[in-house]
């Protein structure tokens, strides 16, 4: 009873979809660095950690990690890791957690959020169910909160679904409309006691770990 009270499960999910190699791959990297660390703390604290990774076909992971010098096999396993694809969150979360059997202890969902609100949600709502303590971290670039940085008009092709939209907006447009987007995810968040924190690449990873992460109660 006393181990079962002192060592956890962390499980680390890191979106892979098509959307996380956009705009730049350095996003999907930065993503899998964020998971390698958050598993280094997991271990540093005596827990077994794996990761997955959120892409289409059969839900797989890591083995279990169990002590820190499994951190080059874990950061390994990160590195050979690619995005591509799309997938229904929700889905992939209830055929991950019957696959991976997946409940109790600590759930962590990297990614940039750019999926349908309501998708979003279900899945999240899948892991509070099976008993997880669920996190939440977004990672994006700078110009993903600013759309009209990146693009003005024409016509924009999903990356992962293929559908097509024309573009014919303010910038002010659409920035408030990425705004709305990430603001219906991080209240919902807050509405459920999910500790949220998006990490922007711009900014140094190390102090973004050290000092953003255990403010937003990621060590907890």
């Amino acid at each position: 009873t006393y181990k079962e009270e002192i060592e956890l499960t962390v499980e680390l999910l890191v979106d892979a979809t098509s959307s996380m190699g956009l705009p730049t791959a350095e996003k999907f990297l930065r993503a899998n660095q964020l998971a390698v660390c958050l598993g280094y703390v997991g271990l540093t604290g005596r827990h077994h950690v794996r990761l997955s990774w959120l892409k289409p076909g059969r839900p797989s992971s890591t083995p279990w990690f169990h002590s820190r010098s499994d951190l080059l096999r874990m950061a390994a396993a990160a590195e050979a890791a690619r995005p591509g694809g799309q997938i229904t969150y929700a889905d992939w979360m209830a055929r991950a957690a019957a696959a991976l059997r997946i409940r109790g202890g600590q759930a962590i969902l990297i990614t940039d959020g750019m999926v349908p609100p309501a998708d979003f949600f279900k899945a999240l709502h899948v892991l509070m169910v099976r008993n997880l303590e669920v996190k939440v971290l977004q990672v994006l670039t700078a110009q993903e909160l600013h759309p009209a940085k990146l693009l003005r008009g024409g016509l924009l092709v999903d990356v992962e679904t293929g559908r097509t939209h024309q573009l014919a907006y303010s910038a002010a447009e659409l920035d408030r409309a990425m705004s709305d987007h990430n603001e219906q995810l991080v209240r919902f968040c807050k509405r459920h006691g999910i500790p949220f924190a998006r990490h922007l690449l711009d900014e140094p990873l190390e102090s973004f770990v050290m000092k953003t992460l255990p403010v937003r109660g990621f060590f907890e």
